[in-house]
């Protein structure tokens, strides 16, 4: 017995042994690689002064946004003139500056791209795009986002056109209601295109709306306890917690709202009270009615929510929306298909910011195509 016991202590000690030197191989292989979990620093914004760039957010010093004069637009306008950048920690498409970011600028009328007139050249066609900060084109250059491509792509040599990027970050469908009617209508469009994003059909509350770009990809993790000293632990404590992350994203997206909203918003349901919805609906039969009363036409692009494109959560909201379109008499054109099976982290500006890239605003483009010239005056809608 006492060799069987000292036999068994050997093999204990042994397999102890060989694990604790496998674990001592593998930190040094991590180390010496400098390999470690991939996360990053959020992304830093700068505004010009009219001297050089320094930080800024979108509201500290006026010089990228200040409060509308319109009641109800929570979420201001942005500075006419202003120029402002925003820097990631990484390239990862090969589309940003050297320093990793890219400049936004806004022209004397308060859009988005360079100075036009306020008055509407004779013989000229309009198109004002609306929408948030995926028509704005955040971490994209002006020449890059979709409303600039679709003015190249339309561009008519016997009618000059003109693409109108009204873009505006943290607006929803009624900022952008609002803001036609009060603002944008001076311009004189002949069509207005909105463009409209799941999260208008919820507040911006961690409770039920979309995550922040990044979050559940856990970029933002940090390592804590011996982790911080650890690479081999790092790498277990981060896998354990986006797992988790993971986790707790799929079963935010399965509730009823987002896999039924039809029956979601038709249900009485007291948390329905709390979201968008029944505002963003009554803005859209506004901007349908403007349309009416001042002779332009209008048409609103669904944008998908670039993840799982490859099986797709968020279908049932494309067509909520869309059955809403045609009751209230809006062509609406769905850009999901255009998306679909796509690599969604091919479309992200970075892992820290799943704004559309210059690829997907590309893509968005070329889809909305055919759906804009059908919404154009009948003599100016053939191709060139």
């Amino acid at each position: 017995m006492p060799h069987l016991l000292t036999g068994g202590r050997k093999r204990l000690l042994s397999l102890v042994g060989g694990l604790l030197v496998g674990l001592i191989v593998a930190e040094a292989v991590l180390q010496l690689a400098d390999l470690q979990p991939e996360r990053y620093r959020p992304p830093r914004w700068s505004a010009h002064d009219g001297q050089s760039f320094r930080r800024s957010d979108m509201w500290a010093d006026g010089l990228i946004k200040q409060d509308s004069p319109f009641a109800g637009v929570e979420m201001g306008q942005y500075t006419p003139g202003a120029r402002f950048r925003v820097e990631y920690a990484s390239n990862p498409h090969g589309h940003l500056d050297t320093d990793n970011g890219v400049e936004m600028t806004i022209n004397a009328l308060g859009l988005r791209g360079p100075d036009v007139a306020r008055d509407k050249p004779d013989g000229t066609l309009r198109i004002l795009g609306l929408g948030d900060s995926f028509t704005f084109g955040v971490g994209v250059r002006d020449e890059d986002t979709f409303l600039r491509r679709l003015e190249n792509r339309l561009d008519q040599k016997d009618h000059p056109l003109e693409v109108l990027n009204a873009g505006t970050q943290g607006y929803n469908t009624r900022d952008q209601q609002i803001t036609l009617e009060h603002r944008w209508l001076g311009l004189e469009p002949d069509l207005v295109l909105v463009t409209f994003y799941l999260n208008d059909v919820y507040r911006d509350e961690s409770a039920v709306a979309f995550w922040n770009n990044g979050e559940g990809d856990g970029v933002y993790l940090q390592p804590t306890g011996l982790a911080r000293h650890s690479r081999l632990v790092d790498w277990c404590q981060y896998s354990w917690r986006a797992r988790e992350l993971r986790r707790r994203m799929i079963v935010h997206y399965s509730q009823a709202y987002f896999v039924d909203p039809g029956s979601f918003f038709s249900s009485g349901n007291k948390a329905a009270q709390h979201m968008d919805w029944s505002a963003s609906r009554t803005a859209l039969e506004r901007i349908v009615e403007l349309s009416r009363a001042h002779g332009f036409r209008v048409g609103l692009a669904i944008f998908p929510e670039l993840m799982s494109l490859e099986n797709y959560p968020f279908g049932a909201i494309h067509d909520f929306v869309r059955a809403a379109c045609d009751e209230i008499g809006l062509p609406a054109h769905d850009l999901l298909p255009a998306f679909s099976n796509k690599d969604a982290r091919q479309l992200w500006v970075h892992p820290t910011d799943h704004h559309p890239n210059q690829v997907a605003h590309g893509i968005a483009a070329v889809s909305l195509e055919t759906f804009v010239r059908s919404l154009l005056p009948a003599d100016t809608s053939s191709a060139p």
